[in-house]
């Protein structure tokens, strides 16, 4: 792992980009920290008090809304931990814009698999991403796992950008990890949708006997 360059990388890709403020750079750069001492093993576990002591973030609230928007804008990917006896995981996505990545590899450990994953270069060029059609099946079914997403997900995203040239629209995707985020959010914003809700009752009209059609009278008051 070259970490000069993934920093470098990082830093092109924050060039472009207005949303970062400087305590998601702090954040980051704790995060860095951390992920070096792991021995850049990914995802990685991560202490909640002692990265905001490095990245001098005083306040919870800004700590979490900070570290989402890191994951939603595809720097890192955030797996928080709910329960006090783990922490949260964290995996550093890599920006090598190079054609060479031999022996740049790091591993992905979920539950008690362990899968290899080699990182894949991105493309900045407007035109359609070749270094993308590389990836397989088994590279995003981890990822997706990794997101508390199903096998069945993950292979309908890669069947659909692998139809398409893993283009989204006229445009090439650069981070595919941040589009299978969107893709995932996608899935469960229409999911929540289709749940059936409760009818909405009938509104009395003046002077009539009011009787909701809605009620169902096999139940209690």
């Amino acid at each position: 792992m070259n970490y000069i360059k993934h920093l470098s990388d990082f830093y092109n890709q924050l060039y472009g980009d207005e949303r970062p403020t400087p305590m998601h750079v702090s954040l980051y750069h704790a995060l860095f920290q951390r992920w070096n001492h792991a021995l850049f093993q990914n995802p990685f576990p991560v202490n909640r008090a002692e990265v905001m002591r490095l990245s001098k973030i005083g306040s919870v609230n800004t700590y979490t809304k900070c570290m989402k928007e890191l994951a939603q804008w595809g720097f890192i990917d955030y797996l928080p931990s709910h329960s006090i006896h783990a922490g949260s995981r964290i995996r550093m996505i890599t920006f090598d814009n190079t054609t060479n990545n031999t022996g740049d590899h790091t591993t992905d450990q979920t539950g008690d698999k362990t899968a290899e994953i080699e990182l894949r270069p991105l493309n900045k060029h407007n035109k359609p991403n070749k270094t993308l059609t590389n990836i397989s099946l088994k590279e995003v079914e981890v990822f997706f796992e990794f997101k508390n997403s199903g096998k069945e997900e993950a292979s309908q995203f890669f069947n659909h950008y692998e139809a398409c040239g893993w283009m989204m629209g006229k445009t090439p995707i650069q981070n595919w990890h941040a589009a299978a985020v969107k893709w995932i959010n996608s899935t469960i914003t229409k999911a929540a949708k289709s749940k059936p809700g409760r009818a909405t009752p009938a509104k009395p009209v003046s002077g009539n006997l009011f009787v909701n059609p809605a009620k169902n009278y096999h139940e209690a008051f």
